[in-house]
């Protein structure tokens, strides 16, 4: 810990891999519950980011994502929200658009209004996210599937669908996480946000999450 908070303090203070070796460090101290100071990090990553690319670079795009991030580790689902846009709006800039990316936006944005029980908002997100999940069929699909399947459970819809996507996503060719974001901090929080429905439901989720995870 000690060596990657001095790693942290290496060259100019608006020296590009400044900014990500505090995002890095920030990322270590979420984990350990400081999350507002991580948020502090995560900030000054964003201003040496803007510093180096310009105010509205697409470039930006990841750091205001994981303040967004960090926001819904706090509890903080409203500001999540309001950051998680911002993010996607940057990704849509003219020749900026990466589709996986975008998708991974629209599925946090789909997370942040779960949380914050707006499930029309997130639905319509994980709507926007599928065609490329469907397309990747790696452990982003299995995670839009796993968001989708908890709000079946809250507002009451068939789940059968979502679980049998799940299953045969799980027992096809071998997935591979991502290059972005492998960990998922967040199934902690949509793990909590579905204590009001039955046990049997959340046990089907954990499982399905640990087996997608391993």
């Amino acid at each position: 810990m000690k060596s990657l908070s001095a790693a942290a303090n290496w060259g100019t203070q608006a020296h590009p891999a400044r900014a990500s070796l505090l995002i890095n460090l920030a990322r270590i101290i979420e984990d350990r519950g400081e999350v507002a100071r991580a948020r502090g990090m995560l900030k000054e990553a964003l201003a040496i980011s803007a510093e180096a690319n310009g105010e509205g670079s697409p470039r930006l795009a990841p750091c205001i994502n994981n303040l967004g991030v960090n926001s819904l580790m706090a509890s903080q689902y409203s500001q999540a929200i309001i950051e998680f846009e911002k993010a996607i709006a940057f990704e849509k800039a003219p020749n900026a658009v990466v589709e996986y990316r975008l998708a991974h936006r629209q599925l946090n944005l789909a997370i942040a209004h779960f949380l914050n029980h707006n499930v029309e908002e997130s639905r319509c997100n994980l709507e926007r996210a599928w065609p490329h999940a469907r397309a990747a069929r790696d452990v982003f699909t299995g995670r839009v599937l796993l968001v989708r399947l908890a709000l079946a459970f809250v507002s009451h819809e068939p789940e059968e669908l979502f679980v049998g996507q799940l299953i045969t996503l799980m027992t096809g060719s071998c997935l591979t996480a991502p290059c972005f974001n492998i960990r998922w901090a967040v199934a902690g929080l949509i793990r909590s946000a579905l204590k009001e429905v039955p046990i049997e439901a959340q046990e089907v989720w954990m499982a399905l999450n640990e087996q997608l995870e391993q």
